[in-house]
């Protein structure tokens, strides 16, 4: 943790609440939830329910991580005929997935196993070709 001159940890510092509030945003990118759900309205916002039959997810957990993503400022909502759409709310958010993902990328080039899942994934609809692409850059 950042320590002062003085030896002291910073408590309610502004550097302390940044790396605060940093770690709660990189949080969420460690539930793969999170992450699929990026993937799926990374091209057009989408209702909690059409969110949830397309990953297979219940409804409740989708809501929940929704509302997670939201609250940090990951996704925007608005209302629209009586449902609640979800997107992107920055595209640096995708920019940051994107490199997230190349990291796992390059173990699973060199094992090569799951790059047939995610591609066989793609082609059923459940994942965009940006994951499949960014996630198997050589």
């Amino acid at each position: 943790m950042f320590r002062h001159k003085s030896g002291q940890s910073p408590t309610n510092s502004a550097v302390d609440q940044y790396y605060s509030l940093a770690a709660s945003f990189f949080l969420l990118f460690s539930n793969s939830t999170t992450l699929m759900i990026l993937d799926v309205v990374r091209k057009k916002e989408m209702t909690c329910l059409a969110i949830s039959k397309k990953l297979g997810i219940a409804p409740e957990t989708v809501l929940s991580t929704l509302r997670s993503m939201e609250q940090e400022g990951i996704l925007v909502s608005h209302v629209r005929s009586r449902n609640t759409f979800y997107g992107i709310s920055d595209p640096n958010v995708l920019s940051a997935f994107d490199q997230i993902l190349k990291l796992p990328a390059k173990k699973l080039n060199r094992t090569g196993s799951p790059k047939k899942e995610l591609q066989a994934n793609r082609k059923k609809g459940n994942m965009s070709s940006e994951t499949d692409s960014v996630a198997f850059v050589r």
